[in-house]
């Protein structure tokens, strides 16, 4: 036996049924629906044909609702209101309303501008349920590109590769941490040769190989060599490493708090001090409409197209 959506039944059927079911009229039914009554009639004879039953009785005294039909009718009203918000549901996350956001992020981002970026985007689109990931700035271009995310704000030069769309938004120079009661923490800029004597508390190289280079670069031009001492696995445990006078770090001011009152971030003296690049990143064939909504609210912050 062919079950009831083998049997071509649709959604206009049931729609008509309903129509009926509560005006108890075909001919209020089909105004209602704006439906020539003709056509109204045939949807409920093809419904009955369908289920194998009678819906309504019509006679003189008018229509009424047959016993299976007021069982259809009750059953059919929480079936179509639920339909009825899953659809508009579907709507607001096709309109970029409701839905997800995949975002990751660096330390560097999260301590300066992009509490300000999403505040924006949540009074923008309150019903998106963003999910919040801290990676390395090289694990997010990957993540990026896996499609495993959907934007990345990050502080490390991007892959050329013409499928990532990449919006620069801004540079910040770094600069140098080191214990509170260092010599280097009672002046207003520091040069590379004042810190001779202190381990260089760096990162590993693949978090970010061009900034590494870049700061080694700066300190060999400058003419100070630094002792490499422990490597971080991470800014808290660099700054933790210099709290305990293990030597110092580099770092972007806007993450300098993370030592704590027992450090002290002073900027550096000298030509070419290396600079972290922010930007931001997704996939340019990337259709969730959430995106563009970020989108708007990166070009609000620092204007530029996203």
């Amino acid at each position: 036996m062919l079950k009831w959506y083998q049997k071509g039944l649709e959604l206009h059927h049931l729609q008509s049924f309903m129509a009926v079911a509560h005006e108890l009229s075909f001919r209020r039914a089909a105004q209602e629906l704006h439906l020539a009554q003709p056509a109204l009639s045939r949807h409920i004879q093809q419904l009955e044909h369908i289920v194998g039953y009678r819906l309504f009785d019509r006679d003189t005294r008018g229509t009424r609702l047959t016993e299976p039909g007021l069982a259809l009718a009750d059953g059919l009203k929480p079936v179509l209101a639920e339909l009825g918000q899953t659809l508009r549901r579907a709507e607001e996350a096709a309109e970029g309303r409701r839905g997800r956001l995949r975002v990751v992020y660096s330390i560097a981002a999260i301590s300066s501008y992009l509490p300000e970026v999403l505040q924006a985007f949540r009074q923008r689109r309150p019903e998106v349920r963003l999910e919040l990931q801290e990676l390395e700035s090289a694990e997010q271009h990957a993540a990026v590109l896996a499609g495993r995310v959907d934007c990345a704000f990050t502080i490390m030069e991007p892959p050329a590769r013409p499928e990532l769309k990449v919006i620069p938004l801004f540079r910040e120079q770094i600069g140098v941490v080191v214990p509170r009661d260092h010599a280097a923490a009672r002046l207003e800029r520091v040069k590379p040769q004042m810190l001779a004597g202190l381990d260089y508390i760096s990162f590993p190289r693949h978090f970010n190989p061009r900034l590494y280079d870049s700061v080694l670069a700066f300190f060999h031009r400058e003419g100070f060599n630094p002792a490499l001492g422990p490597v971080a696995i991470n800014r808290i445990n660099a700054m933790g490493q210099v709290i305990t006078g293990s030597g110092f770090t580099t770092i972007n001011a806007a993450s300098a708090h993370l030592g704590g009152p027992g450090t002290a971030f002073r900027p550096f003296d000298g030509e070419g001090v290396p600079e972290l690049p922010h930007t931001f990143s997704y996939l340019a064939a990337n259709t969730n409409p959430t995106l563009q909504a970020m989108r708007a609210c990166v070009q609000e912050r620092f204007g530029g197209a996203a």
